[in-house]
């Protein structure tokens, strides 16, 4: 006859040994499975440009001795890729029968000093661009803005189209306005 104090010795000597063989199978993991690892943030879009006339160009005689004509250009920038752009820099060529006869331009030093460098990714900017010539006598303007895209630092151009200004106006009044980017 076995005694109940063996008994219980063999029952508790079974339990470990069934416990561990049962942690001996599978993986060495005893606790729940790991989470898995979070996703990667989505890929930051890349930056998309549009600009359009906000208004009519107005032509004014300038109030700088330097320069006989002040233009003043309302334009609407719209970021619309979701990415963040640099604007880099603003170009106004005047033309006479096919011929460029003056050319106008903001750097980026000078659209940074104005506030106006970076293109937030989906938003709205409207400024009005003063730049100063010597001359009234063209009969064609193009414009051209150069970016670079804030997420790889490709550069882009962008041509704003004369057909999305309202018209041309002459304003009899002298401007002084600052040559350069004022808020509107």
């Amino acid at each position: 006859m076995i005694a109940k104090s063996s008994l219980r010795y063999v029952s508790w000597a079974a339990i470990v040994l069934v416990a561990s063989a049962l942690a001996a199978c599978g993986d060495s993991n005893t606790g729940p499975d790991p989470l898995p690892p979070p996703l990667p943030p989505p890929p930051t879009p890349s930056a998309a440009v549009q600009i359009e006339g906000d208004g009519d160009i107005v032509l004014h005689p300038s109030a700088v001795a330097t320069h006989t004509v002040a233009v003043v250009f309302p334009l609407r920038f719209t970021e619309t890729g979701g990415g963040t752009a640099t604007w880099n820099f603003l170009r106004a060529s005047y033309f006479l029968n096919g011929q460029e006869i003056e050319r106008s331009e903001q750097g980026a030093n000078v659209i940074r000093a104005a506030g106006y460098s970076d293109i937030a990714a989906n938003s709205t900017t409207e400024v009005d661009v003063v730049t100063r010539l010597n001359t009234d006598n063209f009969d064609r303007v193009e414009l051209l803005a150069g970016f670079s895209d804030k997420k790889d630092g490709r550069v882009f151009d962008v041509a704003i189209p004369f057909a999305s200004f309202d018209s041309v106006v002459f304003n009899p009044i002298p401007t002084a306005l600052p040559e350069g980017f004022n808020p509107r």
